[in-house]
Formats: C-alpha cells, structure tokens, sequence
C-alpha cells in the first residue's frame, strides 16, 4: 500500500504537469506527493481497527508506524531540498512550511521522549533525555497530547496542495483530497467515536488482586452484550481505560492474562510508570472501557507446528 498508493497521484499529476518546469522541481513535487500520501497512512497505521487485524496486527503497524516516520522524514527532506519554486503566494509557501515544521516537531519530539525505538541506538543520550523529561515533568499522557499535533499538520498540508499552481490539476488535487480525508476520517473514528461507543457498553472492575508489592491482577466482568463477542487468543492484548474523573483520559494497552475460557478479563501488570501506579487504586464496581482483542502473538495463528519454544522472561517482556 505504501509503494502503490502513491503512485496514483504521482501519474495524475505528472500526466497534467507543466513539462516545461526543471527536473529539480519535478523531483521536489513527487518526493511532496509521497511524503503526503505516507502523512495520511499514519492514521490508518495508529487507529485501533479490528478489521484489519487479521491482515496486520496492530503491533507490527506501530512498529511500521515508527519505521515510516523516519522513511517520511527523508522525503520531507528531499521535498524542501528541491523545492527552490515559486509557490502561488507567500500563503501557500507558509502553509507548505508550518507542515513541515509540525511534522518535524513530532518525528524529533516523539524519537526523544515518546518511544524509545529509536534513541536506544544512541544510549549516551536517553540519561539527558530522562533527565529533560523529569525537568518539564512529561508524562505519558502529555507527551502523547503533544503528538495529536499531527492532525493540525495534515490541515496545513492539504491546503499547501489545494493552492498548487498549475492547470489541469483538478484530478490531482482531488485524488489527494480523498486520500487526507481517508486519513483524517479513521483518526476521529479512533479518537472520537470508538470511544464513546465503548463508553456506553462498559466492563466493571470485578476484582483486585495484589500479587506482590509491586505487581497487581485485575478482573473484569464483561457486559452481557460482550460476554459472548469478545473472543481472544492467548498472547493477545487490549486497551483499558478506567471511567472514572481519577484517571487519565487516555487507554493504556495490557496483554490479557487470563485463559479466553474463562468467564472474567483480567490483566497483570508491574507499577513502572505513571499510569501503572495509579492503576492499582482503582475500586471495584468502576466502568472500564475495553477495547480489543489485538495482535497476532500467539501460538494459536501456527496450528501446523509442530515445535514450539517458549521462554518466560518476566511480566512485561512483551
């Protein structure tokens, strides 16, 4: 998808581009179309769809999600690098660049402090960035708050594009349109609607169980509706989000610790970080939105093997 998608827009406008301009602007408004395209399929990467799960686990996509980040800032680079152009105005010039600059904020910001799939290359620089991260007191909820930026900069993109000088366009511009707002459509479903949808059919916190001083079990007893639907498989994980004014607004996800046979929901965790160790304050009886089952690690998705190794290192090891 991310190699043949593009290329539809790429021969739209091509097909109606002014063949008169220098390759150097040509090659800028490609490496812009790619870099577009592969901005909305961030959203497609991110959202929590059950059905594409069978196609791509949603594991593998955030790992794709955060290795296109990177592929994306390349193309962002060769966009600007060739882009010495007249733009149709200073406006659309500006919108062009606060996009970029947006996008750029949230590939540096998120590789520092959101994720460590890429700073643990560079191990000398994560005690600064631990050190940074305490001095402005980022949490997870508010490093994750500031990477919603992306939205906003896919805004500032499409109109850099709709305001794309040239003639017989049209095509072009509305084949993009319909690609950002693809995009744009799956992110408010995730962000917006799935969670109120699940908020009206809620778990409850069935029971609390502390393992030890620093581990804690909790059931959940599903609603009727979901006690026959929600099907899992060992290995899999979901999203938990606590109803309650004392938690964050945002869902956390668990691998599932309990059997798919048994009657409750339950995940196991170690209190590491901020969500964790406010967890285990929750009280029984609280609504929890649960959204899953996700991913594909397990046992059950390789039925004609017949050997399996299997290595226990430890409560969060997934």
């Amino acid at each position: 998808t991310h190699v043949l998608l593009p290329l539809l827009p790429v021969y739209l406008f091509l097909n109606a581009a002014d063949t008169t301009q220098p390759v150097s602007i040509i090659i800028s408004r490609v490496a812009g179309i790619y870099a577009f395209v592969w901005y909305s399929l961030q959203f497609v990467l991110t959202a929590r769809l059950r059905a594409i799960e069978k196609t791509a686990a949603q594991d593998r996509r955030l790992m794709l999600h955060m290795i296109l980040a990177a592929a994306l800032l390349m193309v962002v680079v060769v966009h600007t690098t060739f882009g010495n152009e007249k733009y149709e105005s200073e406006f659309q010039a500006g919108l062009g660049g606060t996009a970029d600059f947006i996008f750029l904020w949230a590939v540096i910001f998120s590789a520092l402090f959101f994720s460590n799939f890429f700073i643990r290359f560079i191990p000398r620089v994560i005690p600064y960035r631990d050190r940074a991260a305490r001095f402005f007191r980022l949490t997870y909820e508010r490093c994750r708050f500031l990477h919603y930026a992306m939205p906003a900069g896919m805004l500032f993109a499409i109109g850099h594009i709709m305001l794309l000088p040239g003639n017989n366009l049209a095509a072009f511009k509305i084949c993009m349109i319909l690609i950002a707002g693809a995009g744009l459509f799956i992110y408010c479903l995730q962000k917006f609607f799935i969670p109120k949808l699940l908020e009206k059919n809620p778990w409850r916190t069935a029971k609390i169980i502390q393992e030890s001083d620093s581990v804690t079990t909790l059931l959940f007893a599903p609603p009727e509706k979901e006690s026959a639907t929600f099907q899992y498989r060992p290995g899999q994980f979901c999203y938990i989000r606590p109803l309650d004014d004392d938690f964050p607004g945002q869902s956390h996800p668990f691998t599932i610790s309990s059997c798919p046979k048994d009657e409750r929901l339950s995940v196991t965790f170690k209190q590491t970080g901020d969500f964790t160790f406010l967890l285990p304050k929750i009280k029984t009886g609280t609504p929890v939105s649960v959204n899953g089952p996700f991913g594909r690690f397990s046992y059950k998705h390789h039925p004609n093997d017949r050997s399996l190794v299997f290595i226990a290192g430890g409560i969060g090891i997934t």
